[in-house]
């Protein structure tokens, strides 16, 4: 489901409809080079089918256009259900300027719409909110309209600000406490102005917002069907944009832990801008050309960048001792890369040595056939990274 889903009914934007059937056919997978280097022998292969795999075929919809609209740049996938595969159909990016204001933003996803000729179509889309915060929280048992007022009372207290907010809600666990069960919960809440205002931005740009959704529960739809799960095993993604990084740590088909890093992207820039007395975009610029190339660099971008994963590394290290001693759970068994920042070469080898666990780049191509359009236009190895949230929106079928 949506984690914004009833926000949407409550504010009556209108819902997808199902579409028709469409032909079964069986599509081969087509060669298609790895985003990163092969997974290390020891990374976790996951054996169970996963979730999407499992129930695939219940519906057969139409898949909503994924879209991703961050602080920098804005994303979109498109997928197509062939047979018991998915066929990633079209995908894209636009940048945007440093600290891009809200004309900036539009003309962004304007340009976008064009280059890629999308119009009146339904989207999933990202919500991205500052205001927007995340809590856990055990509840017992109880009605879900009981439920659904005690979370929002719970949630209340840890918020900042008593304005009208949105909030939603998934349950991630049941256990049994002195024979009585309780409820393992992850809540969301965001102001309900920045809701209507991202649904006013995609309705202006001639689209249908069909679902909203947050980041880590677009990151959960995507390890999902790219990765899958297997009893037992905990797996984290790392994020890390320009802006902000997420950490998500998943298990057995839920959300287990999230917590915002604070350090991103633009802190390399700025280590650069420092260093070399030059403007933010000049920094920028740097940083990007040598990404790929990092042992190339100048002095200043690679002191920028080992000072970077240094620190990220111990922020990671940090947040899964954290994770231990409150979740009483077992070892992290797995750690995957997405964001700008997973385009820096080496860096997943530089994290898992660091932090001594098997590490890889995301790879939304796992089990997905790719349109040939795609594939010729040699886009998505360095693409790929940067569309995981976009890829898990995308997941979401018409009507869901």
């Amino acid at each position: 489901m949506s984690i914004i889903h009833d926000a949407l009914r409550k504010l009556e934007y209108e819902r997808a409809t199902p579409g028709p059937q469409g032909d079964q056919k069986q599509t081969a997978f087509p060669s298609f080079p790895a985003v990163s280097p092969d997974l290390p022998s020891n990374y976790p292969q996951t054996t169970n089918k996963s979730i999407s795999e499992r129930f695939f075929g219940i519906f057969s919809r139409k898949n909503l256009t994924g879209l991703d609209i961050g602080s920098t740049s804005i994303k979109f996938v498109k997928l197509s259900e062939e047979g018991k595969s998915y066929l990633l159909v079209d995908a894209g990016y636009v940048k945007l300027g440093h600290e891009a204001g809200e004309d900036e933003t539009i003309d962004g996803l304007k340009r976008l719409l064009r280059q890629y000729g999308i119009r009146n179509e339904k989207v999933s889309s990202l919500l991205v909110s500052k205001s927007m915060i995340f809590t856990e929280m055990i509840l017992p048992a109880m009605p879900d309209a009981d439920l659904k007022e005690a979370v929002r009372w719970e949630i209340k207290k840890v918020m900042d600000s008593q304005e009208d907010t949105v909030i939603d809600y998934i349950i991630n666990n049941e256990t049994v406490e002195d024979g009585k069960k309780k409820l393992s919960i992850l809540a969301f809440a965001v102001r309900r102005d920045e809701v209507l205002h991202h649904v006013k931005l995609l309705k202006d740009a001639s689209l249908i917002p069909a679902a909203l959704d947050v980041g880590p529960m677009a990151l959960l739809s995507a390890f999902d069907y790219n990765y899958g799960w297997e009893k037992e095993k905990r797996y984290a993604i790392l994020d890390i944009g320009a802006s902000k990084t997420t950490l998500s740590i998943l298990s057995s088909g839920s959300v287990r832990f999230i917590r915002f890093i604070p350090l991103a992207g633009n802190d390399i820039t700025r280590s650069i801008q420092d260093e070399e007395h030059i403007d933010f975009q000049a920094a920028e610029d740097k940083k990007v050309q040598y990404a790929s190339s990092p042992d190339e660099a100048q002095s200043s971008v690679q002191k920028a960048i080992a000072s970077f994963i240094e620190g990220m590394t111990m922020e990671v290290r940090r947040s899964f001792i954290y994770y231990k001693a409150q979740k009483r759970e077992g070892e992290i068994d797995g750690v995957l890369i997405s964001g700008g920042c997973a385009k820096i070469k080496g860096i997943d080898r530089l994290i898992g040595d660091s932090i001594g666990i098997p590490t890889a780049v995301y790879d939304i191509t796992r089990g997905v056939a790719v349109s040939k359009e795609l594939l010729d236009s040699a886009k998505l190895p360095d693409l790929s990274p940067l569309l995981v949230e976009a890829f898990g929106l995308a997941l979401r079928r018409e009507g869901e």
